[in-house]
C-alpha cells in the first residue's frame, strides 16, 4: 500500500469521529435550549386569588406554593379580611380577577392557558354581575410568577350606566299575614316615593316596607311559614340574595328557604340599539412593569 493510501486510511476514522462529536454537541445544545421551556410550561406552582366582597381587597399568591391548600392559605393571608374567600386557583396556568367600577363586591374570576383567556373569562363573569357598570382586570398572573403586560377592560352599557346615575331607589314591601310582596325598581328617585309605590303594589292592609336602597335589594321566604322572611341590600345580586337567605334561615329555624325576589334600583332598561352589538374587551392604558409573560 502506498504512503498516500495509508494516510487516507488512517485519517478516515478521525473524520468520522469528528462528525459524531459534532452531532453530539448539536444534540446537547438543543436539549439544553429545550429544558427551560419545559420548566416554564410545567413548574408545578399553584396560583390563587382571594377576594373580600365587603371591602374589595384582593390577595394572591404565585410562584410560592405547589399545592392547592398551600396556595389558598397564602392568598387568604395576603387578603387579610374576615370575609375573604378564594375564588380562583390554578396550577401551571394564568389566573385573573376583574372588578366592576363603583361596585365593591362585584367581581369576576378566570383562568386559562394564556393571559388573554384568563382575562376574557374574568371580564365575562364580572359583566354578568356589574349590572351595566364598566369592568376592568385588576390582576392577571401566571402560577410561575409572570404578570400580564397589559390588563384589559370592558366598557359599561351606556343605557344601564345612565340608569344607575339617575339615582333610582328600589323598595320591597311585604305582608306578614298574606305573604304577598310588592316592589318597585327603575321608577322612584327617593326613599319616600319608592316606599309608596311598593306598598301600593303589595295592596295588603298589614303591608310594610322592609327593605329599600340604591343598589340590589332582596327578599327570601320560608316554606310553610307565612309571615317569616329575610331582607337584605347589596352591591351585587349575589350579596343581597345570600344575606336575605341567611336572615330567613335564622328566622325559619331549619325550614327550607328560597329567594322570592331580587331587584336592582335601576330596573332593567333596554340597551340603545347602537350599543346592542356584542362588546369586546379592550386593552387598558395601564401596563405592568413585569417582563413579557410566557404562555405555559
Amino acid at each position: 500500500m502506498s504512503l498516500v493510501r495509508r494516510c487516507a486510511h488512517l485519517a478516515a476514522p478521525v473524520s468520522t469521529s469528528l462528525r459524531s462529536l459534532a452531532a453530539i454537541a448539536v444534540f446537547t445544545a438543543l436539549a439544553a435550549g429545550a429544558a427551560p421551556r419545559a420548566a416554564i410550561a410545567q413548574t408545578g406552582y399553584v396560583a390563587a386569588i382571594a377576594y373580600s366582597q365587603s371591602t374589595g381587597k384582593i390577595g394572591h399568591t404565585a410562584r410560592q406554593a405547589r399545592t392547592e391548600d398551600a396556595a389558598k392559605s397564602l392568598a387568604m393571608r395576603a387578603c387579610n379580611q374576615p370575609d375573604a374567600k378564594v375564588f380562583m386557583w390554578a396550577q401551571d396556568q394564568w389566573v385573573a380577577v376583574a372588578t366592576a367600577e363603583g361596585l365593591t363586591g362585584a367581581a369576576g374570576f378566570g383562568r386559562g392557558g394564556t393571559a388573554d383567556e384568563a382575562q376574557h373569562k374574568a371580564l365575562a363573569e364580572c359583566e354578568r354581575r356589574a349590572h351595566g357598570a364598566p369592568c376592568r382586570v385588576e390582576l392577571c398572573i401566571h402560577s410561575a410568577g409572570s404578570r400580564a403586560r397589559q390588563l384589559r377592560k370592558l366598557e359599561g352599557d351606556p343605557a344601564l350606566v345612565a340608569a344607575r346615575k339617575a339615582g333610582y331607589v328600589a323598595a320591597i314591601a311585604y305582608s306578614p299575614k298574606t305573604g304577598k310582596i310588592g316592589s318597585t325598581a327603575g321608577n322612584a328617585r327617593s326613599k319616600k316615593e319608592a316606599q309608596e309605590i311598593a306598598l301600593k303594589q303589595c295592596a295588603a292592609p298589614d303591608a310594610k316596607v322592609f327593605m329599600w336602597g340604591p343598589e340590589w335589594v332582596a327578599i327570601a321566604t320560608v316554606d310553610g311559614r307565612p309571615g317569616i322572611a329575610g331582607f337584605a341590600p347589596g352591591a351585587t345580586r349575589e350579596i343581597a340574595e345570600r344575606a336575605a337567605l341567611e336572615q330567613a334561615e335564622k328566622l325559619g329555624r331549619g325550614a327550607k328557604c328560597q329567594v322570592a325576589l331580587a331587584i336592582h334600583a335601576a330596573g332593567d332598561p333596554k340597551a340603545n340599539p347602537a350599543a346592542g352589538a356584542e362588546q369586546k374587551p379592550t386593552t387598558s392604558t395601564v401596563s405592568t412593569t413585569a417582563p413579557a409573560p410566557v404562555s405555559p
